[in-house]
């Protein structure tokens, strides 16, 4: 078990379970939501389903402890980066176009995301 010191949490955007997945969106072809996602099933809701946090999340979203946590690296500079990089809101994405978001206006930006 990931054990921390006194007050300190694990961030999941650092360990190598953490996923970031598309979900389509229904009734919109071509478009899809970018969510994370626990590899080793950490999340689960109530009933025992699987739970999917929304991308823009990611620096939020920690654990005081975890058996299945892989850390990648330099955890401050990593936090620090992605809160800068993240979106601040949930955004649609659109294969091979803009991406839009969730209010409908365009960033102008392309989507080059080679997955």
């Amino acid at each position: 078990m990931a054990k921390t010191e006194k007050d300190e949490k694990l961030f999941c955007a650092n360990c190598k379970n953490c996923l970031v997945i598309k979900v389509l969106v229904p009734n919109k072809a071509g478009t899809y939501l970018l969510r994370l996602k626990c590899s080793a099933g950490v999340w689960q809701k109530k009933l025992g389903n699987e739970k999917l946090h929304k991308f823009f999340t990611a620096a939020r979203r920690m654990m005081d402890d975890c058996d299945f946590y892989d850390a990648m690296g330099d955890l401050e500079t990593y936090i620090k980066d992605l809160r800068k990089m993240l979106p601040a809101q949930d955004e649609f994405y659109k294969e091979g176009a803009a991406i839009a978001r969730e209010g409908g206006e365009s960033t102008g930006e392309d989507d080059e995301d080679d997955d």
